[in-house]
């Protein structure tokens, strides 16, 4: 019996990295009713298993799911297929009494792969603007339908700051970008309450005990926390202050040697 455990334990570990994991999400908002929005995905393999979580506490299990969110806000939804660890994003969906609560995006041109078009929703009157393309260009112009273009591929962190707005970010992966780090699917990070205000709470498993390196990114690339912890083997849990953070988007990662795992946060 014994031999038959491992032997099942080691085909779904095999079957766990011989798929891609690595895979966007795109969301689709209702033009009439913005609180309707569709969520899909571009994972290539066989879909066994799917659990969508779309951040307010709603989840399904159905591969091209629609969701109607309450309220307008930010959410963090997460896409888990098969054995593969969540892969998560950011949805904003405007509207109430807070114009600084809007989307962005981004199209690459079907001719020139590092040709972006960039574009956002905020309703109100702009004052002033400033994109943020995340490779050290920028840009102050207004209007939809911007253009920028990187000089070799990668993975980019872009914002747009409007008015005196926390700027909104999203990340581009150009074609032929080379990433380097391995995502690390044994830690099973999580944080909650997300968005936060003042103290971050975070979830991680390990397979043994190790020491990590906690590290929280600003959209524009800036390291503004780092912390050297440890952990044992099992479950591990941390608190983080971050109250003297600016409200916006940062990135949370945890890091081993040259793996990973990391995730969007929202301070408010």
């Amino acid at each position: 019996m014994k031999k038959i455990t491992l032997a099942l334990f080691l085909f779904a570990s095999s079957l766990a990295f011989s798929q891609n994991c690595n895979f966007s999400l795109f969301t689709a908002p209702n033009p009439v009713n913005p609180l309707l929005v569709g969520f899909g995905h571009n994972f290539q393999g066989t879909v066994n298993t799917a659990h969508w979580d779309f951040g307010d506490g709603d989840t399904s299990n159905v591969i091209g799911a629609t969701h109607a969110y309450a309220a307008p806000g930010t959410y963090i939804f997460c896409l888990t297929v098969n054995n593969c660890p969540p892969v998560c994003d950011t949805l904003v969906i405007p509207g109430g009494a807070d114009p600084c609560v809007f989307n962005t995006g981004n199209s690459p041109s079907p001719g020139n792969p590092l040709l972006y078009g960039f574009y956002h929703q905020y309703g109100g009157t702009i004052t002033s603007v400033l994109w943020d393309f995340g490779d050290g260009d920028t840009s102050n112009v207004a209007g939809q339908g911007i253009t920028h273009a990187y000089a070799v591929p990668g993975v980019y962190i872009y914002c747009i700051t409007v008015n005196n707005c926390a700027p909104i970010c999203d990340t581009i992966t150009t074609a032929g970008a080379n990433i380097s780090l391995k995502e690390n699917s044994e830690m099973h990070l999580s944080a909650y309450p997300n968005p936060v205000t003042d103290y971050l709470n975070i979830s991680y498993n390990l397979m043994g005990n190790k020491n990590l390196s906690l590290e929280i990114y600003s959209y524009s690339g800036t390291l503004v926390l780092q912390q050297d912890i440890s952990g044992n083997a099992g479950k591990n849990t941390r608190q983080i202050n971050l109250m003297d953070l600016p409200k916006g988007a940062y990135i949370l990662k945890i890091l081993n040697g040259e793996s990973l795992e990391q995730m969007r946060v929202i301070k408010q």
